[in-house]
């Protein structure tokens, strides 16, 4: 079975300041989790600045990397290897 795509959910707010942070357009409703997983590592990197995470820092990166993870597990298991982990 082919994996499905998923998206990553955040505030408007959120975005807002990964927007600036990131320097590039970000959805609310609307990134897809295996294209936004890449800008984890860029994320905690940035300074924490309200400017960029005006959720905090550490809550909105633990926010998104939970819905990676959960999209990786789904990801996983529509492959059939879901008794691989």
């Amino acid at each position: 079975m082919k994996p499905k795509k998923e998206k990553i959910y955040m505030s408007t707010l959120a975005a807002n300041g990964l927007e600036r942070g990131l320097g590039r357009d970000v959805k609310p409703m609307d990134e897809w989790a295996e294209e936004f997983a890449a800008f984890i590592p860029v994320m905690i990197k940035l300074p924490d600045k309200e400017e960029y995470f005006p959720m905090g820092k550490w809550a909105t990166i633990q926010n998104i990397q939970a819905q990676v993870d959960e999209w990786a597990d789904n990801y996983i298991k529509a492959l059939g290897r879901k008794d691989d982990f």
